[in-house]
C-alpha cells in the first residue's frame, strides 16, 4: 500500500505520536513504514515522535523505514525517529533501517535519529543502518543522520552504525552523519563512538556548509572513545566549507581515545578554498590523549585555490 500525503501551507503529518506523560515505558519497537509519500511547506513531518515524559525507559528500536520520498517546500522540518519526551531512566534508539529514503527540502533540517531531551541513565544510538538514500536541500537546509542533542548523567553510546550509498547536497547548510551536541556542564560518565562505517557515500555543498563524519561537540565526560571508526569510498566536493571525518572538541576528565581509526579510498574537491581535518581533536584531557594506530591510505585531494589537509 502507498500513501501520499500533502499539506500546502503549516499542516503537520505524524505516523506514531506519543504525546502523554506517563510512568510507564514507552515502546515504539519493529515498526514499519513502507512508500510514504509527503508533500510540505512550513509545517513539520514526524514518522515517529515523542513528547511523552516517563519515569521509565523510551524505546524507539528495530524500526524499518523504505521506499519513502518526502518533499519540503518551505521551512517545514523532517524527523523520522524524533523523542521529545524527557525519561528518568533510559534512551534507546537501536536497530533501526532506513534504506531507499529520499527526502528533498529547502530551508528546514533533516533528522533520522534525534533527541532533544534530558536522559537521567543512558543513552544508546547502536546498529542503525542508512543505506542507498538520497538527501537534498535547495537553500539553507541541513542533514543530521544520528544527533543527540541532549545530556545524561550516566552513558552515552553511539556505536556500531552504518552509512552506505548515501548522496547528499547542501547548499550553504551543513552535513553531519553522527553528531553530539552540548555544553561543558553536560558532563558524562562516559562517552564512546566507536566502530561506525562511513562507506560509498558522495556529498556536496555549493557553498559555506560544512561537512562532519564523527562530531562530539563541547561536551565533557570523564572517559570518551572515538575508535575504531572507518571512512572508505567516499566523496566530497564543495566550494568553501571545511570538512572533519571525526572531530572531538569535548574535553575529558581522565583519558580520550582516538585510536585505530580508518580513511581508505576517499577523495575531496575543493572548488576554491577550505580545511580537509581527517581526525581533529581540540577537547582538553586531564590524563591520556591517545590517537595512535589510525590508517590514512589513498586519499586524494584537489583544489584550485590553496587549501590544507591535516590529519590532527
Amino acid at each position: 500500500m502507498t500513501c501520499s500525503n500533502t499539506a500546502s501551507t503549516t499542516g503537520s503529518y505524524f505516523v506514531l505520536n506519543n504525546n502523554a506523560i506517563s510512568t510507564a515505558a514507552y515502546r515504539a519497537n519493529g515498526n514499519v513504514i513502507n512508500a510514504i509519500s509527503t508533500n510540505a511547506s512550513q509545517g513539520s513531518t514526524q514518522l515517529i515522535y515523542n513528547a511523552g515524559n516517563t519515569d521509565n525507559t523510551v524505546s524507539m528500536n528495530n524500526n524499518v523505514i523504505s521506499n519513502c520520498t518526502h518533499s519540503i517546500s518551505s521551512t517545514g522540518a523532517y524527523y523520522a525517529l524524533y523523542n521529545n519526551g524527557i525519561s528518568f531512566a533510559n534512551l534507546t534508539m537501536n536497530g533501526n533501517s532506513f534504506s531507499n529514503h529520499v527526502v528533498t527540502a529547502f530551508n528546514g533540517p533533516v533528522h533520522l535519529l534525534y533527541n532533544t531531551r534530558s536522559i537521567g541513565n543512558s543513552i544508546s544510538f547502536t546498529n542503525n543502518l542508512i543505506s542507498a538514500s538520497s538527501f537534498s536541500f535547495v537553500n539553507s537546509g541541513s542533514f543530521y543522520g544520528i544527533y543527540n542533542n541532549a545530556g545524561s548523567t550516566n552513558t552515552l553510546l553511539v556505536n556500531n552504525n552504518a552509512f552506505t550509498g548515501i548522496n547528499s547536497a547542501v547548499t550553504s547548510g551543513s552535513l553531519h552523519l553522527i553528531f553530539n551536541r552540548g555544553v561543558i556542564t553536560n558532563t558524562y560518565l562516559s562517552q564512546s563512538f566507536n566502530s561506525n562505517l562511513i562507506s560509498n557515500c558522495n556529498f556536496s555543498a555549493n557553498a559555506g556548509g560544512p561537512f562532519i563524519g564523527v562530531y562530539n561537540s563541547g561536551v565533557s565526560s570523564n572517559l570518551l572513545s572515538m575508535s575504531g571508526n572507518t571512512i572508505n569510498s567516499s566523496g566530497w566536493i564543495s566550494t568553501s566549507s571545511a570538512r572533519y571525518f571525526i572531530y572531538n572538541s569535548g574535553q575529558s576528565n581522565t583519558t580520550s581515545d582516538l585510536s585505530n581509526n580508518m580513511f581508505v579510498s576517499c577523495s575531496n574537491t575543493m572548488n576554491t578554498t577550505g580545511t580537509l581535518n581527517c581526525l581533529l581533536n581540540t577537547g582538553a584531557t586531564t590524563l591520556a590523549l591517545n590517537m595512535s594506530n589510525c590508517t590514512f591510505s589513498n586519499i586524494i585531494n584537489t583544489g584550485t585555490v590553496a587549501f590544507q589537509t591535516k590529519v590532527y
